[in-house]
């Protein structure tokens, strides 16, 4: 949910930095420095697909982080972490050797339900609920 959140101000503003920069400019496809080799044209459309790119990107680490199962990691440290159990879609505790592991791996409750635990209609059950 937060990745959306930003995603959608990142695009607001670079929507807002190009109609300020045609207005100021007065110019269809602005260009920033003329004359040098610097001499490239904003385009919004290129620049919302690129962040619209990243943003799957990151969407996609995120959503894979919480499809890993359980590993504690093969060291004896033995720290309470918490993990997403997608087949119960809840968040549970787990001691944590210390080393290796996955990212399927969260300091709090709180972290690992934001960013995992979904209600049947695939909205954020936790963020929903706050």
């Amino acid at each position: 949910m937060l990745i959306w959140n930003l995603k959608f101000l990142v695009i607001l503003l670079l929507s807002l930095l190009y109609v300020l920069l045609q207005l100021v400019l007065d110019k269809p496809g602005v260009y920033l420095l003329q004359g040098s080799f610097l001499k490239h044209a904003i385009d919004f459309y290129t620049l919302s697909c690129v962040c619209s790119f990243f943003f799957l990107f990151l969407e996609s680490v995120l959503d894979l982080q919480c499809k890993l199962r359980l590993d504690q990691g093969p060291c004896r440290v033995y720290i309470i972490k918490w993990y997403y159990d997608k087949q119960a879609n809840a968040c549970a505790q787990f001691w944590y050797g210390g080393c290796h592991g996955n990212a399927n791996r969260f300091e709090s409750e709180e972290e690992c339900r934001e960013a995992c635990v979904f209600s049947s209609g695939g909205k954020n059950l936790y963020l929903s609920l706050h």
